[in-house]
């Protein structure tokens, strides 16, 4: 099963977005969350302005073209715009499944946007509104987008959406600053060459810029590591029956 499901994701490439996605109800068809490729996305007028690719675990790569994206509910669909590779997995979705506590799944992703493909076992910890579920498993950044499937049947039963994330908003304010720090700092670098004592002042503001860059970028790793949130499918298949058929 755990194979079954790694040849049904992908990495999804969207220019320094890296998430996860997954071949749902046709071979032509790739999903992921919407927040991976936004960034190649023109949101207000919902067309695509850059390239978006996929790769398999076998390092296959693959264009998407997006047809369909979905804020409220944080997905877009994607056609391969090459046939699938041989040996792939379509995944097809578990019909009138409603989340229970302590159901056993297994999803799999790309987590922290590394090239290799991990599939974990999780179960529901709770559900939640909307036919979505807390997550009990090992997600973090990267997984966003990937498959999560019921364990028994190999169905898909979720998307793989979000990770809990204490105070997301003073993390987020703290990224920015220290962000905005970095850049200060490192101009200042550049035009001072005050030594005291044999130390080079603009040398050590540029080493404490980088040292805080890493701290904020390691607690947004690691941050709460092992809860997620399942988005409904239902929303998808909707939006795929509702495609034209090539």
């Amino acid at each position: 099963m755990h194979q079954n499901l790694a040849n049904a994701t992908f990495q999804v490439i969207a220019g320094d977005s890296l998430g996860s996605g997954f071949s749902f109800m046709r071979e032509d068809l790739v999903v992921t969350n919407l927040h991976v490729v936004a960034s190649c996305c023109d949101l207000l007028a919902l067309r695509q302005i850059n390239s978006v690719t996929v790769k398999t675990e076998a390092n296959e790569r693959i264009g998407g073209q997006i047809l369909h994206i979905d804020g409220d509910n944080d997905f877009a669909i994607m056609r391969l715009q090459s046939p699938l590779p041989a040996g792939r997995t379509v995944l097809q979705p578990s019909i009138g499944f409603t989340p229970t506590r302590g159901k056993k799944l297994i999803f799999a992703g790309y987590p922290h946007g590394l090239p290799q493909l991990l599939t974990n076992e999780g179960i529901i910890s709770a559900p939640l509104d909307n036919g979505r579920f807390a997550l009990d498993g090992m997600v973090n950044g990267g997984n966003s987008g990937g498959p999560i499937i019921d364990r028994e049947t190999g169905e898909a039963v979720g998307i793989v959406t979000q990770r809990r994330y204490i105070l997301p908003p003073d993390a987020q304010q703290l990224s920015n600053e220290v962000v905005q720090l970095r850049g200060y700092l490192a101009q200042t670098a550049q035009h001072m060459s005050v030594e005291v004592m044999g130390v080079n002042f603009g040398h050590m503001a540029d080493m404490f810029s980088r040292s805080l860059q890493m701290v904020s970028e390691m607690m947004n790793h690691n941050a709460n590591p092992g809860i997620g949130t399942g988005f409904s499918l239902d929303p998808i298949v909707s939006a795929v029956n509702s495609l034209p058929q090539y």
